[in-house]
């Protein structure tokens, strides 16, 4: 659960901060460049990465810490909240045991 909650807060952090960065004017024209157009894929992948991680929480825990390392390479500053919080949410996936509710249901 915890994985899911620090997930989702994470990548719609970066969705919403790569929509203001595109929003922002530099000049004449919009700040769209590759720099806010990885952080917003970045982010959706997370999010996706999020909501796979009550079934398959190990690869959804890899794919979280692979999504927070290429956001801190894409941005620099400003993927950090939601890349430490994702970073965060992916080693918790990564090294946590199934629920004990799954854990019943594969038993039997």
């Amino acid at each position: 659960m915890i994985p899911l909650l620090l997930g989702l807060i994470a990548g719609l952090i970066g969705v919403v901060e790569s929509l203001i960065k595109m929003a922002e004017n530099y000049g004449n024209y919009p700040g769209v460049n590759y720099h806010t157009i990885g952080m917003l894929v970045v982010s959706a992948v997370s999010v996706f990465a999020t909501l796979m991680a009550r079934r398959t929480p190990k690869l959804s825990g890899v794919i979280m810490i692979v999504a927070a390392v290429l956001g801190f390479i894409f941005v620099t500053f400003s993927y950090l909240p939601s890349g430490v919080l994702l970073l965060l949410s992916g080693v918790v996936s990564l090294f946590s045991s199934p629920e004990v509710g799954e854990q019943r249901t594969s038993n039997s």
